[in-house]
């Protein structure tokens, strides 16, 4: 196919809030609302054929940016401020392919960022929105799902551009023969949820007919993959672990189960993460976890994370547990760096660019043809349907991979965000992937699987049904002090 070219004509925002159905806890932070953003980008070919496309994602505290001296009104602002340089560098370039234009924006909102003192990993949240929503209208143009867009490479990746060693690679060689049709949901266990549904009581039962605590959600979905956090307090984390192996020994006495642990960056060095990977591996009542456990993410605080100084001994947690950056993965060539440490793998997030995790497969593949471990994972910032959430498992069948940290329809209820319309339209479009059930729209969990071969069945990022936009707030009515 001919290398598609295009040039953004305009691009709106809308926002609404969003209210968690129970608090979730990373690291630091406890999310309860935030604002939900919706991103609209009109497109236009050489040829003058238009196209929209749509993007959205949550505007959350502390993860984008950990600063403890900023407040979320602060954080907030900052986030905003990233989206509207994507939006106007988009709308100064002149024609290009998808990929040469997210590549134009990206860098030069990563320089506006760098003089403003912003993370990095902020910094790519801008470009990520973009390049999502212009994807969307590209494939769309195209009449292509975004599997097939991507692996005609109609989008122009080029991935030389992220590393010379890709110079005789091309895109449709990385990319898998066909995406995935299913995806296998690893439920989250945040520091604050629920183990046993015997441990709420009182007004803390929710009653809103999803489950609530660890054991009542295997029985629901049931989900045989687990993401655990873990905070630094070894006493504390070491009990907790042990109440969660004796869950999950208790509802799956004969069902494997895999698990993976999230430092969510608590660590200052690996020395403080030796304890805890010696405990797990060495305690009886843990085994039949340390054996299920894949990898342990991101523990170190991403200041840190790649300082060789602070990765002694990497290698002796590595010879238990592979490990694997998250945060710390804020830059084309992060994950490059890592692997040199001693490092395992990276994380796949949309908010992380789709186009930088077709360079970061590669350099797996790249990996594991020299007889390496490596891994590519997906890890879920509280993704919410009817745009966000789909775009995410699209990219993830599209790259091939096989289970995601989903916790977006655990904290959050359903599609209640959206007008009950909208939640009917969701589920006759989508009807393998959304079921109703006591009025409510929410995500299908069956056997722990999350069917998503008919978001490959569309042209675009797998959003057939938009949310009422003209039921949302447009962006310059948002007051960040205020929210």
């Amino acid at each position: 196919m001919n290398l598609l070219k295009i040039k953004v004509e305009s691009i709106k925002f809308f926002w609404q809030s969003v209210q968690t159905r129970m608090p979730f806890r990373y690291g630091s932070a406890k999310l309860e609302r935030c604002p939900h953003l919706y991103v609209v980008a009109q497109i236009r070919d050489e040829k003058g054929a238009v196209a929209r496309g749509i993007a959205s994602d949550n505007l959350p505290p502390k993860w984008f940016d950990k600063a403890p001296e900023k407040d979320y009104a602060q954080e907030l602002r900052d986030q905003i401020q990233v989206i509207r340089w994507a939006a106007e560098a988009a709308q100064n370039c002149e024609f290009a392919t998808p990929f040469r234009l997210w590549w134009q924006v990206s860098h030069e909102v990563h320089q506006k960022a760098a003089q403003a003192y912003l993370p990095k990993l902020l910094a790519g949240f801008g470009p990520s929105l973009l390049e999502r929503a212009v994807n969307d209208a590209a494939a769309k143009l195209c009449g292509l799902s975004f599997f097939q867009y991507l692996k005609s490479n109609a989008a122009g990746v080029e991935l030389e551009a992220f590393d010379a060693s890709f110079k005789n690679l091309n895109v449709r060689d990385i990319l898998p023969t066909a995406p995935r049709k299913k995806i296998f949901a690893r439920h989250t266990v945040g520091l604050s949820d629920p183990i046993r549904n015997s441990e709420i009581h009182g007004d803390e039962k929710l009653g809103d007919g999803l489950p609530q605590s660890l054991d009542d959600v295997i029985r629901f979905y049931g989900v045989r993959y687990f993401k655990i956090k873990v905070c630094n307090q070894l006493e504390h984390d070491i009990a907790r672990l042990e109440n969660i192996a004796a869950v999950l020994d208790e509802t799956m006495p004969n069902a494997n189960y895999v698990c993976t642990l999230d430092g969510n960056e608590q660590y200052e060095s690996f020395e403080q993460v030796v304890p805890l990977v010696e405990q797990i591996s060495q305690r009886l009542s843990l085994r039949r976890m340390a054996f299920s456990l894949l990898f342990v993410e991101q523990p170190l605080a991403r200041a840190y994370a790649l300082d060789a100084a602070r990765c002694g001994e990497l290698a002796r947690v590595a010879k238990q547990f592979p490990v694997i950056i998250d945060e710390a993965d804020d830059a084309l060539d992060s994950f490059g760096h890592a692997l040199a440490l001693g490092y395992s793998g990276t994380s796949h997030k949309n908010c992380k660019n789709t186009f930088k995790s077709v360079a970061n497969l590669a350099r797996v593949q790249q990996e594991k043809a020299a007889g390496r471990r490596a891994i590519l994972s997906a890890e879920d910032l509280t993704n919410i349907g009817i745009v966000a959430l789909q775009q995410d498992l699209v990219a993830l069948s599209t790259l091939g991979i096989s289970h995601a940290e989903r916790n977006g329809h655990h904290y959050f209820r359903g599609l209640s965000h959206l007008s009950r319309d909208k939640q009917n339209e969701a589920v006759a479009a989508l009807p393998q992937l959304y079921t109703e059930e006591n009025n409510l729209a929410r995500l299908q969990i069956t056997n722990g699987e999350i069917d998503v071969a008919a978001l490959h069945q569309m042209p675009g990022l797998g959003t057939p049904v938009w949310p009422d936009l003209d039921a949302c707030r447009a962006l310059d009515q948002f007051d960040a002090a205020t929210f």
